[in-house]
């Protein structure tokens, strides 16, 4: 799934919900609204999550695997080598 939302926690006040007229290219879609500039640029989307819930799921799964790209890696030999020892000393 190609992640084409860019999502804002927090909204400036210049903010304004607003509505578009649905094209060919871009069918309106139930419980998705998007929050406008004064340009009309879309800077930020509701979800509706009764309606969309897992799809807001894997969004947000998206952000975060996005996020923890520069965290160091673990092989899972280290990970295995780490709890097998772990096993040990609590036995």
């Amino acid at each position: 799934m190609y992640l084409w939302l860019q999502l804002r926690a927090i909204l400036d006040a210049s903010l304004c919900l607003s509505y578009t007229e649905p094209t060919m290219a871009s069918p309106p879609l139930r419980g998705i609204d998007f929050l406008l500039d004064g340009s009309g640029r879309k800077k930020a989307v509701q979800i509706d999550l009764r309606r969309h819930g897992e799809v807001w799921e894997d969004i947000y799964d998206s952000l975060i695997a996005q996020q923890r790209l520069a965290e160091p890696r673990e092989t899972l030999a280290a990970v295995r080598r780490r709890l097998e020892a772990a096993r040990r000393r609590s036995a």
